[in-house]
């Protein structure tokens, strides 16, 4: 083809593109186009409208239950805490019945302390209370669980005690047997496991009284920070049948088996002297 031709058909080419381009800018065309494409303009727009319209109503209904489901949460820790200072209320309460129990003592003060620390591995043999020299607690004084002795208070700190059971070797209280004149010093076996209910031994008893099995053991009263009659626990029989055991022939020697539970309890009640001001 002539190339003369070639070029003057592309010429023709470009100035009706560039025709057609103006007509649809500037003409009639041009408003055709636009009202041809207005509606699917338009529902484009309303498609995108509502699509954010729901997502940022799902976001804000995931909002709002995230905040209740957090509300819900903070209400049952609010139960659960004050159910628990109810629980320590009634242990409380339940202690200061059996203090009252034991009847009136002028010259002791009773105070009711919760249990803090206990240590698995030395169950029986001691532990920790929120109570101490702030609240009128003395080193020696009797610590009970229920109405009877489980040990006294060896370690004092201005808001705690450090508790021994009658269950370990050096815990000693002065006690008497029931129908027996005299007394005798008790302490824990040595050799008696941390998860066995405990066995203490009385010394230094008459050697020609009768001893029984069930015979109550109480406290003699001969210490000063321990008060006379609590309960400490029962005679019970060597491995054999015989109650008391002769030991050098000089005193009788006696197994009890303690009145106080050495189970999973919250709170003991501490008796003191009461302290006389000068």
């Amino acid at each position: 083809m002539d190339p003369s031709v070639v070029k003057r058909w592309f010429i023709a080419g470009a100035g009706l593109s560039l025709a057609v381009g103006a007509l649809l800018m500037f003409g009639p065309l041009n408003r055709l186009a636009v009202g041809f494409l207005r509606p699917f303009l338009l529902a484009d727009s309303e498609i995108s409208t509502t699509g954010e319209r729901f997502g940022t109503a799902l976001l804000g209904d995931r909002v709002r239950a995230q905040e209740e489901i957090d509300a819900l949460r903070n209400e049952i820790v609010a139960l659960e805490l004050k159910l628990a200072q109810a629980r320590e209320a009634v242990a409380e309460n339940r202690e200061l019945r059996n203090a009252l129990a034991l009847g009136e003592r002028p010259s002791w003060h009773m105070v009711a302390a919760p249990v803090i620390a206990r240590d698995p591995m030395d169950w029986n043999r001691a532990f920790r209370i929120g109570r101490g020299r702030a609240h009128g607690i003395a080193l020696g004084a009797v610590v009970l669980n229920g109405t009877a002795v489980i040990g006294r208070v060896m370690t004092l700190t201005e808001t705690t005690a450090g508790v021994t059971t009658i269950a370990d070797p050096r815990c000693r209280l002065s006690v008497r047997v029931a129908g027996v004149d005299g007394s005798g010093l008790m302490a824990g076996r040595s050799a008696v496991q941390w998860y066995n209910h405990p066995v203490c031994v009385v010394d230094f008893l008459p050697r020609d009284a009768e001893y029984k099995e069930g015979l109550d053991v109480t406290t003699s009263g001969l210490s000063e920070n321990v008060p006379v009659g609590l309960v400490v626990g029962r005679l019970v029989p060597w491995h054999g049948t015989r109650v008391g055991n002769i030991v050098d022939s000089a005193y009788a020697q006696v197994r009890v088996n303690p009145s106080a539970s050495f189970g999973d309890f919250r709170h003991v009640t501490v008796i003191s002297p009461v302290v006389k001001e000068p």
